[in-house]
């Protein structure tokens, strides 16, 4: 049976019982007002009309709503009467999909709205109050975030979060406040727009917005994130380099927090460089004490030489023991290096410490790598557009010259005519390591739109299967899928070609289509819906 509808719902709470053939009227006698055998009900009074249309007929015998009725439609009144009288249990895959974006364009739209409303009502005198003297110096004078956090059940820190948003999209973020109006985008992106441009000066932010918002619906917020750093670095690279000379005074590793089950969570705030270097050498050690024949995983291996080799507990982690008998083996037998450093932990009072024992720790051969992209205009000084380094994103040209001193380059040549091996066609299944390299710099990320993975972390995965459907080891045919695409591109219903070197398309089970260049670091495309096609056509793929 139908669900009952709102339309139903509103005559069944009237006063006086509605027959069938009931409907409202417009313009006559208000809201409530319904239309029986030609008479027109308004509580007490009745007015006859004769010949009234009757629109409840008409909406419950016509067919359920469709996708294009749903597709890109603007927030608002209609489309959330729409999305209620969608039936989700009749529709197709294509509607339901096309449902939860809608949902989604509505809750950018109510949040958009919220965040007006938080702006207006921080403007109110009551919540601007008068500090006696006695109150000392009150760092935030405006009390709405309090009077928010209660009304709403959140923190402080969100209500004044609503207040921040709001008036900045009253102001030079109007922009992005109208975006999320609009659902192009949702909180989490309008939020990474605020907290990067509210104290930008006004040209910069609607600089930056304009550069950034056409392409923000194709994007997640890491990439968005990424998007709006590259816009601040290439139109004003000076004050970029001031902000990240004040950010870096602000790095600092927080206090744990508490996690279920025992467990806690660090998080630490540092400059990307160093952030960069320091998860390729935990990354290193663990793969080689992987290698060294130590069972845990690589995630568990990562957090525990982190914690071994930071308080300095390193003759007890079995983790630094394995990688020390490996440097022993590759010196011969020879007893490691170790380098002594000081004794800092914090012991229980039961048990005993030698404050004067040095400390070891293994010097290994493993080398640490981080990979920055940059034009060579910029490395020789020609100009200040900025480089990009792998996991991260965009840094500025100046952070990109001081790695080049300190570290060894690599010149990724990506012209066929360099003589790099780009094809062995069907000679093997694994690709050598200068094609391998090759995707990786090209690609970049996972080819999936908007997953973030390494490329250097993914599988390289043949487009056209090798083994079933006789794919080549080529450039044209490879790809980096991490483990869980790959996995849903060869048995979860996804489709995926590859149009051009490095250009990808998917078909998702529900015939939504999109295309992706994950080596352009662009917004991916929408495509026209794929149909199924007819019996005597030709299949697309």
């Amino acid at each position: 049976m139908r669900p009952e509808s709102r339309l139903e719902r509103m005559y069944e709470a009237h006063s006086a019982p509605i027959p069938a053939g009931s409907s409202p009227v417009s313009g006559v006698g208000g809201p409530g007002v319904a239309v029986h055998d030609g008479a027109v009900w308004a509580g007490e009074d009745v007015v006859w009309e004769d010949d009234v249309v009757d629109p409840l007929d008409a909406l419950l015998t016509s067919p359920p709503v469709a996708a294009d009725q749903l597709v890109d439609r603007v927030p608002g009144s209609e489309l959330a009467y729409l999305l209620e009288e969608t039936l989700l249990g009749e529709a197709d895959d294509h509607t339901v999909v096309e449902a939860v974006a809608a949902w989604a364009r509505m809750a950018s739209w109510a949040a958009a709205g919220m965040a007006r409303a938080a702006s207006v009502l921080a403007d109110r005198a009551c919540m601007n109050p008068t500090w006696p003297a006695s109150a000392g110096t009150v760092a935030e004078p405006n009390v709405a975030g309090e009077e928010l956090a209660m009304r709403l059940g959140c923190s402080r820190r969100q209500g004044r979060l609503l207040v921040r948003d709001g008036r900045a999209f009253a102001g030079a973020l109007a922009w992005t406040g109208d975006a999320l109006e609009r659902g192009q985008i949702d909180v989490a992106k309008a939020r990474i727009l605020v907290e990067n441009l509210v104290d930008a000066p006004v040209p910069v932010a609607l600089a930056v917005q304009e550069q950034v918002l056409d392409g923000a619906p194709g994007r997640t917020p890491t990439q968005l994130s990424r998007d709006v750093a590259r816009a601040l670095i290439t139109i004003d690279p000076a004050s970029a380099a001031q902000r990240y000379a004040v950010a870096a005074r602000g790095r600092r590793v927080d206090a744990p927090r508490v996690l279920a089950d025992g467990m806690a969570g660090v998080w630490a705030v540092l400059p990307a460089i160093g952030a960069a270097r320091l998860d390729s050498a935990l990354d290193s050690l663990a793969r080689g004490a992987r290698t060294a024949g130590d069972p845990r995983t690589l995630d568990q291996l990562r957090v525990d030489l982190l914690v071994d080799l930071t308080v300095g507990d390193v003759e007890g982690s079995a983790a630094v023991a394995a990688l020390a008998r490996v440097d022993a083996d590759a010196a011969g037998g020879a007893v490691p290096r170790t380098t002594p450093v000081a004794d800092v932990d914090a012991a229980p009072a039961s048990s005993p410490t030698t404050a004067d024992a040095p400390r070891t720790r293994p010097r290994t051969s493993r080398r640490t790598e981080i990979r920055v992209t940059v034009a060579l205009s910029t490395l020789v000084g020609l100009d200040d557009e900025p480089a990009d380094l792998a996991g991260y994103g965009p840094i500025t040209a100046e952070a990109a010259r001081a790695l080049a001193r300190d570290g060894t380059w690599r010149r990724i040549v990506t012209d066929p005519l360099s003589g790099a091996v780009l094809d062995v066609g069907r000679t093997r299944y694994r690709p050598p390591a200068d094609l391998a390299t090759h995707i990786q710099v090209r690609d970049r990320a996972c080819a999936r739109p908007g997953c973030p993975a390494p490329a250097e972390s993914c599988d390289l995965d043949h487009t056209v299967e090798y083994h079933r459907h006789g794919g080549t080891t080529s450039a044209t045919n490879l790809g980096p899928l991490c483990k869980r695409d790959h996995t849903i591109k060869t048995d979860g219903g996804f489709h995926l070609t590859q149009t051009g070197p490095g250009a990808f398309e998917w078909t998702t089970p529900t015939g939504h289509r999109y295309r992706v260049e994950p080596g352009a670091d662009m917004p991916y495309q929408a495509l026209p819906r794929w149909r199924r096609p007819g019996p005597d056509e030709p299949p697309p793929f």
